[in-house]
């Protein structure tokens, strides 16, 4: 929990984005439910990418039970089929967990956003520092920058799906 109170805490307190939100990764909409929380505050709509029709039935479920009308939940497999919305002011990705999908995950996050103050925002990023620091040197690579970090620091996977070595969220931006 305490990532997704960072996560809306940070969207709240760092407002200055043009655009709507877009999730990659919806899975079953938990924090799907929070960026439409917070986006509904702001004025904004949530798109969400997923290419489980499970996850999705699941997740629009979750909507209609919480009465929230400003998502839209599109099937899509992102890695295969080009991201396509207009009007994208913020990224928040929790997709696959391993460093060449974060590399393709975060290409694609700074091509669809609009302007240069926008960021990204991507989850379990501790569970890809397996390389050492092969993630930052991504980021550093590709004119990225780290802004801070969000959620637990390290050791906080508590599902035995791999050891965390770093923080749990990370926010990114433009050097």
């Amino acid at each position: 929990m305490k990532f997704k109170k960072d996560l809306s805490n940070f969207i709240l307190n760092n407002y200055n984005f043009d655009g709507d939100i877009l999730e990659v990764g919806t899975n079953k909409g938990y924090t799907t439910v929070i960026l439409a929380y917070v986006a509904d505050i702001l004025g904004k709509k949530v798109y969400s990418y997923d290419i489980s029709q499970e996850n999705i039935n699941f997740a629009n479920n979750l909507m209609k039970k919480f009465n929230i009308d400003n998502v839209n939940i599109i099937k899509k497999d992102v890695y295969k089929e080009k991201w396509d919305l207009d009007n994208i002011g913020f990224v928040f990705v929790d997709c696959v967990h391993e460093r060449n999908y974060f590399v393709q995950d975060v290409k694609n996050s700074f091509d669809i956003i609009k302007g240069k103050n926008n960021k990204i925002v991507c989850h379990d990023y501790g569970l890809m520092q397996k390389d050492g620091d092969s993630i930052k040197k991504v980021i550093s690579d590709n004119n990225y920058k780290i802004l801070c970090y969000l959620g637990e620091k390290d050791n906080w996977n508590k599902n035995g799906t791999g050891r965390v070595i770093d923080w749990e969220g990370v926010v990114l931006g433009f050097s």
